[in-house]
């Protein structure tokens, strides 16, 4: 591992993305949080960061909040979702000049740690070849909430407790990403067919595929509500997480945890029945015909898309 000490002392600038949907409460807090981002990491490694938050308000419409100073705000009329939010955002700043030198992705209902941006780029800064880092997430009581996991056959694997050192993992939650801007513009950003849920483990599979590794830094913190964007609307979020699933599983073939795939295909249609949610069910039963066909993109399934 690199000596930290032989970091050169400079400054990291980080564009930071936010996607608005309606929430503009939590959107608020999350950017609260990056505006009071400590400018260097902590014990003595000397990267500071320059930090400016970027608000993708989907779908909007007035009023809109005041912003603190220095944020920017794009507005688009029409919802693109979690995956077409953020690649908005993330073509607006690599459009800049100068570009920044990473990108953060940051979930609205997200509250990052003073330090987090400082110690994510640090490590980067130390391991070229990590293609993204993410931080601890806590719960609002500070349990654990993710930090991570791996491919299975079978399943998913989350990391059920925090690690002591960073960790490479397959996979990190896209509540808190950070990317150097290279990688970014040679992997790319989300695909947007996914248009919500699942972007974020396509992404890391993404990373991979290109040599680039990920990895959790646990002196790099985060307070993740967890509050899905669609958690009022269970109905429509079965049928994303179904249906994605079976693209996931199509595009990556043998390289996909191809067990992941079934397991939400199936299970979730007939664990809603068992639990007496019959309108739930038929949305995931849906979500597995259009996976079947290759349907993508936004789907409301309170129209009919034949």
């Amino acid at each position: 591992m690199p000596d930290p000490s032989a970091v050169p002392a400079h400054t990291v600038a980080i564009a930071a993305i936010v996607v608005n949907w309606h929430d503009w409460p939590k959107t608020l807090a999350a950017v609260a949080s990056l505006t009071t981002s400590e400018p260097e990491a902590a014990d003595g490694r000397r990267v500071g960061v320059a930090v400016q938050a970027v608000v993708v308000d989907n779908e909007s419409t007035p009023p809109v909040p005041d912003l603190p100073p220095g944020v920017e705000l794009l507005c688009c009329p029409t919802n693109l979702g979690y995956a077409g939010g953020n690649n908005a955002g993330i073509r607006h700043v690599l459009a800049r000049d100068p570009a920044p030198d990473a990108i953060a992705i940051i979930n609205n209902d997200a509250v990052v740690a003073p330090d987090m941006l400082a110690e994510l780029a640090t490590y980067l800064e130390q391991h070229p070849d990590v293609g993204a880092v993410a931080p601890v997430l806590r719960e609002p009581d500070g349990r654990h909430a993710s930090s991570g996991g791996s491919w299975g056959l079978w399943r998913l694997g989350r990391y059920g407790e925090a690690p002591t050192g960073p960790r490479r993992v397959d996979f990190a939650i896209g509540a808190a990403l950070l990317v150097p801007r290279t990688v970014m513009e040679a992997v790319g950003g989300f695909d947007e067919r996914f248009f919500h849920y699942g972007e974020d483990l396509d992404f890391c599979l993404r990373l991979a595929a290109s040599g680039y590794g990920v990895v959790v830094v646990p002196t790099a913190q985060a307070v993740h509500a967890g509050h899905n964007a669609l958690a009022g609307r269970q109905d429509q979020l079965a049928y994303y997480v179904v249906r994605n699933a079976w693209l996931f599983a199509k595009k990556h073939g043998p390289r996909a945890p191809i067990g992941w795939a079934q397991v939400a295909a199936h299970l979730v249609p007939v664990r809603s029945w068992i639990r007496r949610r019959p309108t739930t069910a038929a949305a995931a039963w849906r979500g597995w015909w259009d996976g079947l066909r290759g349907i993508h993109g936004q789907v409301d399934i309170g129209r009919r898309r034949d």
